[in-house]
């Protein structure tokens, strides 16, 4: 007998698949779940609105730790945790350039201006109730709230101020204010480090910036939120009819400036999934397979939200909130596709209905799907060698994520696809109404995009919007469209082909297979080179943070970082310290304490200065002691004595009284003020069970350069180590610039530890489940070819190896094992049956090929959507995303094709055992 489409060949090889398949009891489980899709559809649907419901009810909401184990790390949580204040005065900057780039700023015109829009914020009604007057220690007085050298040259002008004064008297107050011994010359720190002072050839000061600094209560306002935003409307009142001044707040608004961040991103990640819906559409050319698809990818988001709430897994993280969804997406679609592809290639090559399609069609890809999932699982689970909490996590949350995409995916809506267009039967050939269809279609995608982003970022809500895309979406069209394909039947329409035929395969992808199999000669001598060469480049990638890594540079918050940084580039970008605790009551070791100034001053190690090349260090025990001293009412309140003049008191009980004095009453001026508050005491020095805690802040030249930051670190603990040695307290070193750089070294390491760990535990699960250490070694070599060329793209690209970037190398692993073991069983199965390797390969390249092409093709084009996003963090993750799927395929089906043919050897085909045909067979 012949089929329907005169290939009597291949329909010998599916009647001995399905020979097989039929006395399987995997075969068996498929045809009872096909049988009771319905029961199982909504048992399915019922799990995952309630796991959506109860995820966020029980959600741990906090971020994950991304430091390693390690006594940088655990020092400072030990300093954070001691040295404290419970004050809720706080103080930001503002930097004052002048509003033509790179001229002076000193200006009469330009200080005019600026004292009248500071007059403006300080004298208005909704801003008085927030500003604090606070003490300088410099100033040796207290200053206005908002406070710069502007307020220091009105002063200095007397009665007349700046408004009533003459530009010439302008420049000679600035002159007076920034001159040696004025009192006020530390206001040249506040200049930028461009500034000139007069010389014979120029009159005054100039400079392209100044500093101003604002002080303000935070404890009236409803969270850090609130404040930033009321920090904006000052900095819009700064700007408000600004002419000579520009000015901008210093890093003011960093959680809006975050969240808004990723509100702007957000309508492009669900365009992405949007858009991936309406491919599935037209690839499969079914407006069911795209509603299915976007059920399933709401559905995983959902189900894996709520398991790894229950699961305690901290959700606050950002690799878990929005790294692991995105990357489902791409797993999901290609489970859906093959698993899709392999029933409709029944339907069409093997003349099967739908009832008997999907047993046959999923028992024939089970094992290739089952090896994915395993492989991919593995290579998340092998994040676990990090020690690293939020990478450990992010692994679960992955294999979590895999596992519900495998189920809901992989296994349950190829049925529900195949079910539905059989129930709505075939539709009236179309004509006129296609726009009409195309523009359903788009809607439908458009909203699927929504509810699968609203399902990954607010749970409870994205339950509503699966019921309703349910509803608008799927039972309306399904009672619409088959009421309305009845009764075209009935009258006699021409109905269109049914929609079995599409997308099941690919052939000139299988003739593209079969070619380069054919020539692997040439095809693998040119791929090593390339590997060789990739490999070259990727081992020139770096890691690094940037804060245009993560924020768009045109955001105020990047461009203020980048002109400090611009004005102030000796100053460091961060601190770091040395934590000191012990018997901080001996003069000796507060001495010791202030020698290590000197001690970093010798150093080549890249510290922070200020202009006149001091070391910027922070006030320290030893400094609050001689605060103290220098007040001579408080000296002789507490009977303190230096007989040395060395500043501190004579005895361990003086400074102990001292301690006791400062921590009741604040640290005091000379005339008998108040310097420091006593909240504010114990972030300088503050008693522990080991006597008292201070710590030795530094500023650093970088926070990400290791070239600086490791001398830094060297220095610092050689300083810790003569301190510790000569006075026998305790001095480890730790700090956010050094706990930083070692956080990402450490993660990166990790990463790469955990990528030929991945690589192992796939070789071993597929050789167990291929029972084939051959074909498992092939399988798994594509995987460092994926990696590789990440890496390498990077390298090109000036992409570096941070917190998102680094989770592309496990996902990477993922993909790669996905894509290769799906070609690579089903190379060995119709290898099987043929016994021919050009031929299997080519069978593979078009049926396998094929739906890789399509899995691909979707989630490049979705992502590629994504990498367009305005936030950086979430454009780079698209982009990359989107290489790294478009190397696994092409190494895929362009190199493991000739490693297969490599690997193998050609075999006499297995015998065809004709048994009775069923009708839907005869021709």
């Amino acid at each position: 007998m012949i089929a329907p489409d005169g290939s009597t060949r291949r329909t010998q090889r599916h009647r001995i698949r399905r020979m097989d398949m039929k006395n399987s009891r995997l075969y068996g489980a498929f045809d009872v779940m096909g049988r009771r899709i319905g029961l199982v559809a909504v048992a399915a649907l019922v799990l995952v609105m309630a796991l959506g419901i109860v995820g966020p009810m029980v959600a741990n909401t906090d971020d994950a730790n991304f430091d390693p184990e390690g006594e940088v790390f655990t020092t400072l949580e030990v300093a954070d945790q001691t040295l404290r204040s419970d004050t809720t005065i706080t103080s930001e900057m503002f930097l004052i350039e002048a509003s033509e780039q790179g001229a002076n700023v000193l200006t009469p015109e330009a200080f005019r201006e600026w004292k009248t829009l500071s007059n403006r914020v300080r004298t208005n009604p909704e801003n008085t109730r927030h500003l604090v007057p606070v003490y300088d220690i410099d100033a040796g007085s207290s200053l206005p709230s908002l406070y710069s050298i502007v307020d220091a040259v009105d002063l200095a002008l007397g009665d007349t101020g700046i408004s009533g004064a003459t530009d010439a008297e302008i420049i000679q107050a600035i002159d007076s204010v920034l001159s040696d011994g004025s009192g006020t010359e530390h206001l040249r720190y506040t200049l930028s480090e461009g500034t000139k002072a007069p010389t014979a050839g120029l009159d005054s000061w100039t400079s392209p910036a100044f500093t101003a600094s604002i002080t303000f209560d935070e404890g009236g306002f409803d969270g850090r939120s609130d404040a930033e935003k009321w920090l904006r409307t000052v900095q819009e009142d700064l700007r408000a009819g600004a002419v000579h001044t520009s000015a901008i707040g210093v890093a003011i608004d960093a959680d809006l400036a975050f969240e808004e961040a990723a509100a702007q991103s957000a309508p492009f990640i669900f365009l992405a999934v949007g858009l991936i819906i309406l491919l599935v559409a037209v690839v499969h050319r079914s407006y069911w397979s795209a509603a299915v698809v976007g059920v399933g990818l709401a559905g995983t988001t959902l189900a894996y939200y709520g398991t790894a709430a229950l699961l305690g897994l901290k959700m606050g993280s950002l690799l878990l909130a929005f790294i692991v969804p995105i990357a489902m997406i791409s797993f999901g679609v290609d489970f859906y596709i093959h698993g899709v592809g392999r029933v409709r290639e029944m339907q069409v090559d093997g003349a099967m209905s739908v009832r008997r399609a999907y047993p046959a069609g999923m028992t024939a890809v089970f094992t290739a799907m089952l090896l994915a999932l395993s492989s991919s699982v593995a290579a998340f689970m092998a994040n676990a060698a990090s020690g690293i909490e939020a990478i450990i996590q992010f692994g679960i949350g992955a294999a979590i994520s895999l596992a519900w995409a495998f189920l809901l995916l992989g296994l349950i809506a190829p049925r529900i696809t195949v079910g539905l267009e059989d129930r709505v039967g075939p539709n009236p050939a179309k004509r006129f109404s296609k726009p009409f269809y195309a523009l359903g279609a788009f809607l439908m995608a458009v909203v699927g995009g929504l509810m699968v982003a609203l399902g990954a970022v607010m749970p409870t809500i994205g339950v509503a919007a699966l019921a309703i895309f349910l509803a608008l979406f799927v039972a309306a069209p399904v009672a619409v469209t088959r009421r309305r394909n009845r009764r075209a039947a009935f009258a006699g329409r021409r109905m269109a082909r049914p929609h079995t035929g599409s997308a099941h395969g690919l052939r000139p992808v299988g003739t593209m297979v079969g070619f380069l199999a054919r020539w692997k000669a040439v095809t693998i001598p040119i791929v090593i080179v390339i590997a060789v060469l990739g490999l070259a480049r990727a081992s020139q990638v770096e890691s690094g943070f940037e804060i245009k890594d993560f924020i768009s540079s045109d955001t105020d918050f990047a461009q203020s970082i980048e002109k400090v940084t611009g004005h102030f580039p000796s100053t460091g970008e961060g601190s770091s310290f040395i934590y000191i605790n012990g018997d901080l009551t001996n003069p000796a070791t507060l001495e010791a304490i202030s020698e290590i100034r000197n001690q970093l001053s010798s150093t080549e190690a890249q510290f922070g200065v200020n202009a006149d090349g001091e070391l910027l260090v922070r006030h320290h025990a030893a400094d609050a002691v001689r605060m103290t001293m220098a007040s001579p009412q408080v000296a002789r309140e507490l009977g303190l004595v230096d007989a040395d003049g060395n500043g501190l008191p004579d005895t361990a009980q003086g400074i102990a009284t001292v301690y006791e004095y400062i921590w009741a009453n604040g640290v005091p001026t000379v005339d008998g003020g108040v310097a420091i508050e006593a909240i504010d005491v114990p972030a300088i020095v503050a008693p522990t069970d080991n006597g008292q805690a201070t710590a030795f802040v530094i500023q650093v030249g970088s926070y990400t350069d290791g070239a600086i930051i490791v001398p830094v670190s060297t220095a610092l603990e050689d300083a810790a180590a003569t301190l510790a040695a000569s006075t026998g307290v305790s001095a480890v070193v730790s700090g956010d610039v050094i706990a930083e750089f070692m956080g990402m070294e450490a993660f990166t390491r990790s990463m790469l530890v955990s990528l030929p760990l991945a690589a192992l535990l796939t070789f071993l699960i597929a050789s167990v489940m291929l029972r084939s250490v051959r074909y498992a070694l092939v399988s798994v070599i594509p995987i460092g070819l994926v990696v590789t060329g990440v890496y390498a793209f990077m390298a090109s690209t000036g992409y570096t190896v941070n917190v998102v970037t680094a989770t592309i190398a496990a996902i990477a692993v993922g993909v790669g094992i996905d894509f290769s073991t799906h070609f690579a069983v089903r190379f060995r199965e119709e290898l099987a049956v043929d016994g021919s390797r050009l031929d299997a390969v080519r069978r593979a390249g078009t049926g396998t090929g094929g739906a890789l092409v399509l899995s691909a093709l979707t989630s490049v084009l979705g992502f590629t959507v994504m990498a367009i996003a305005p936030t950086p963090i979430f454009a780079t993750f698209g982009l990359l995303t989107a290489v790294m799927i478009v190397l696994s395929l092409a190494v895929a089906l362009l190199v493991l094709p000739s490693l297969l043919v490599l690997a193998t050897k050609d075999h006499a085909p297995e015998a065809v055992v004709e048994p009775t045909p069923e009708p839907a067979l005869i021709g």
